[in-house]
């Protein structure tokens, strides 16, 4: 009987020895998922400000685009106006969505704002190269 207290209670000291070791390995993945969400906000934040102030250059060159449209009174810039307005709308909305994304779905919300924006700059680019 002796012979079995020995090794059960040397083996209660190791289980009871690791729970410390194991808590303590517990608290540094917690520490690494908060560093891991707040270096996703960080870096959301940081790029969604981005787009904002993309979005506020935009705002005014379509704006100004829609007024010059106006006073010229020519058909082909109210096509133009129309394209314009119609990519600017798309941008518009995906950045709505990219400020709206959490992590599981931002990659997708990212790339179709980068998608959008770059059918905006296209649009621009066509629209104000065609003598408008």
């Amino acid at each position: 009987m002796k012979m079995l207290i020995a090794p059960l209670a040397a083996g209660s000291l190791l289980v009871f020895g690791t729970l410390p070791a194991l808590a303590a390995a517990s608290a540094v993945h917690d520490r690494i998922q908060v560093a891991d969400t707040s270096d996703f906000a960080a870096k959301k934040d940081e790029y969604v400000k981005k787009s904002n102030d993309d979005m506020q250059i935009w705002q005014k060159r379509v704006h100004d685009f829609g007024e010059k449209a106006k006073s010229d009174g020519q058909k082909a810039g109210d096509a133009a106006k129309v394209q314009l307005d119609r990519a600017w709308r798309d941008t518009k909305a995906a950045s709505v969505k990219l400020q709206e994304a959490g992590e599981d779905g931002w990659a997708s919300a990212r790339s179709a704002y980068e998608r959008a924006s770059a059918k905006l700059r296209s649009v621009w680019h066509d629209v104000t190269s065609s003598g408008n």
